[in-house]
């Protein structure tokens, strides 16, 4: 399978300069980054595998974002939040 980046991520350091990246059969939470462009403040997030681009839009920006990569290259995107009645 194709390693998996979202561009549009907050990352750390340690984190390839592409944004952050994904193998199949993974799954990683990061930030939403929502000060890149027009898009990205509206919720937006960019991601690239291969040659293939792409967009997927979420509710708020900077949403906290939890991605499973299955092995199949089946990719769920889910948005998370506190729950502050824990």
């Amino acid at each position: 399978g194709h390693r998996l980046f979202f561009t549009s991520a907050l990352r750390k350091p340690t984190d390839l300069k592409e944004g952050v990246s994904m193998l199949p059969a993974s799954m990683r939470i990061f930030r939403a980054n929502a000060d890149q462009d027009e898009f990205t403040r509206k919720g937006g997030l960019y991601w690239q595998c291969g040659k293939e681009q792409g967009q997927i839009q979420f509710k708020n920006p900077g949403e906290l974002i939890m991605v499973v990569y299955d092995q199949d290259g089946t990719v769920n995107c889910y948005s998370l939040f506190y729950d502050v009645r824990c």
